[in-house]
């Protein structure tokens, strides 16, 4: 059975005022495909089931970790465009009929594409494509895995037992016929940090969020 793709790491280094409160989410790992498919918390989709509900779905998608600012960080009610740090969240396995359609990697710059494979046992396992800097990735069919958005992949993955995107700065698209992997979501830093950088696909389970002072 595939895997569902590694959440990427997001890094910056930030001048901060005395007082000022920061609102930060942490990103839930989705649930595999089989019987689950469930997405994690923080912007993702949850996979779809083939046919009907009692048949295999695909992995939900992961959910990003992200750091907000601005007056709404006290009360813990900032909304997506007062984001400025995102580590994407990766996108769901593909249905275990699709054995070989992992997820894409969450971002980077860009979240990663699931892969295209022709080894499903009903036909070809099409994937979704990861989220960039300006747009939800979509899918590698027009038709299907519509519903990516800023901060989070379709609500629900692609046509027959397709895995989800992941979450992030925009989310990555649902696979498609029948039962690929989704895409990942990408990542994004604001660009008042004084220094930032990204690593792609390297955060396995649960995201996190680690703060530290400089000197």
């Amino acid at each position: 059975m595939a895997s569902g793709g590694l959440g990427g790491e997001a890094t910056a280094t930030l001048a901060v005022q005395r007082g000022q409160v920061f609102e930060i989410v942490v990103g839930g790992q989705g649930s595999p495909g089989g019987p689950g498919g469930s997405g994690g918390f923080n912007g993702r989709g949850d996979g779809s089931f083939i046919v009907d509900s009692n048949a295999p779905t695909g992995g939900g998608g992961g959910g990003a970790s992200d750091v907000r600012a601005g007056s709404c960080g006290a009360s813990k009610t900032c909304d997506l465009q007062a984001r400025i740090l995102v580590a994407g969240g990766g996108g769901g396995a593909g249905s275990p009929n699709c054995p070989d359609s992992v997820g894409g990697f969450g971002g980077g710059l860009s979240g990663g594409n699931a892969p295209d494979v022709n080894s499903g046992a009903i036909g070809d396992c099409v994937g979704g494509l990861g989220g960039t800097q300006t747009a939800g990735g979509g899918s590698n069919l027009d038709a299907f895995g519509s519903g990516e958005s800023l901060g989070s992949g379709p609500a629900t993955g692609g046509e027959i037992g397709a895995g989800a995107g992941g979450g992030g700065w925009y989310g990555g698209g649902a696979g498609s016929l029948v039962g690929g992997g989704g895409g990942g979501g990408s990542g994004y830093l604001t660009p008042s940090a004084l220094f930032g950088s990204f690593q792609s696909g390297v955060q396995a389970g649960d995201g996190r969020v680690v703060i530290s002072k400089t000197s």
